[in-house]
């Protein structure tokens, strides 16, 4: 509100009685006005049980495909969720693992990283380590507390658990704890087989979640004319990363970065086809910084860093040389152009997430199951009990 440069005195008088909150007597201080609370975010925490033997490779390339699709859909909820995912891969005594965890973590790439190592190998007799698989994910995985959390695991895999291991803890106890804990076991079936149909079934009735069978062989991500554009902005965005910090710090960052980038198929030659890139980027593009500890210009940005208060030993040697202007003058330039990016970003965002809701819909209307459309039906009707609404 704009005041006269000379406002008489009166009309002083009467504009502040006119804002005074009712009630407030002349004379009387009128108490200050709260603020709203600041509406404390969602947490959504994701885990993966993957049975990993030898028959499930179409399986596990379908999950490395669709990974980052499912985190995309996770974070156009309202409101916006913190969302940490997870992994434990399982096979079976006497392989070479028995089961294999990644923590949930906010740090999708390092998710990612994990789960592009996966590969379909051991198994051979039948009955795979499921008690154990189960029991490690609801026991090792450090679930967060509380009533805003959704807590999730997904078991997916084609055969039923071996029950004569004495010293495994049986699912059936595992799934009440699971209640206990309000961590939801959804399970997906692979293959067709009878005995693993009636577990998972009786799993999911045991831990309030639900069951669907799945092709065995896996699916293909769905491409759509956006994707492209979205892995090049990507790429883009990852070149004009400036670290910031100590020499240790920058080059760690820089590594991380790249590294992610390489994995996603976003730089180099690709390691995934576009729609993975395209599904990374929309979830990464949507942080403030790439690196929340080391990215310059996201920090910068977010104003949790002032260009006149830059350490030149902290910044990459391609800026120390510069005058206090010409430094300003370039970080605001990188500014800028991230700005424009994210832009840019977030317009493909949108037109992309509408393409693929009418892909998903033909195939649903088709008759068509796949291991993302159960992941999000499952997850949409899960998180609406939280008032978490996620999209269609």
């Amino acid at each position: 509100m704009r005041f006269p440069a000379a406002a008489p005195a009166a009309s002083l008088l009467a504009l502040a009685l006119l804002l005074a909150p009712s009630g407030a007597a002349a004379g009387e201080e009128a108490a200050p006005a709260s603020l709203p609370a600041k509406e404390e975010r969602p947490r959504i925490e994701v885990a993966f049980v993957l049975d990993t033997t030898g028959s499930m490779g179409g399986l596990i390339e379908t999950a490395k495909r669709k990974v980052w699709s499912i985190a995309n859909d996770l974070l156009r909820a309202k409101p916006t969720p913190d969302l940490r995912l997870g992994l434990v891969a399982y096979r079976d005594r006497g392989d070479e693992y028995v089961t294999r965890i990644t923590p949930l973590d906010a740090d999708l790439d390092r998710v990612y990283a994990d789960l592009t190592a996966f590969r379909a190998d051991g198994g051979g007799d039948g009955p795979e380590s499921v008690n154990r698989a189960l029991r490690d994910a609801v026991t090792k995985l450090s679930w967060t507390a509380g009533d805003r959390v959704l807590r999730v695991i997904f078991l997916v895999g084609d055969a039923p658990p071996h029950m004569d291991y004495a010293e495994d803890v049986p699912y059936a106890r595992t799934c009440e704890e699971a209640v206990r804990a309000g961590i939801v076991i959804n399970t997906l079936r692979c293959g067709g087989a009878a005995d693993t149909e009636k577990v998972w079934t009786e799993i999911a009735r045991l831990s309030e979640g639900t069951y669907a069978p799945i092709p065995q062989e896996g699916s293909e991500a769905v491409a759509t004319p956006f994707d492209g554009r979205i892995a090049e902005l990507g790429g883009r965005m990852s070149a004009g990363f400036v670290a910031y910090g100590e020499d240790e710090a920058r080059e760690r960052a820089e590594a991380k970065v790249r590294k992610a980038d390489a994995a996603a198929g976003a730089a180099g030659p690709a390691a995934a086809p576009a729609s993975v890139a395209a599904d990374r980027w929309s979830v990464v593009g949507r942080k403030e910084s790439l690196d929340e500890e080391a990215d310059l210009v996201g920090l910068v940005a977010a104003g949790k860093l002032k260009v006149e208060e830059l350490a030149k030993d902290r910044l990459p040697e391609s800026l120390r040389g510069l005058s206090p202007e010409a430094l300003k003058e370039r970080v605001a330039g990188l500014v800028a152009e991230r700005e424009a990016q994210r832009k840019e970003l977030a317009d493909l965002q949108a037109k992309r997430a509408a393409f693929q809701a009418e892909a998903a819909k033909k195939a649903a209307a088709g008759g068509r199951s796949s291991f993302d459309l159960e992941v999000g039906k499952a997850l949409r009707a899960q998180a609406a009990r939280k008032g978490i609404a996620l999209p269609e």
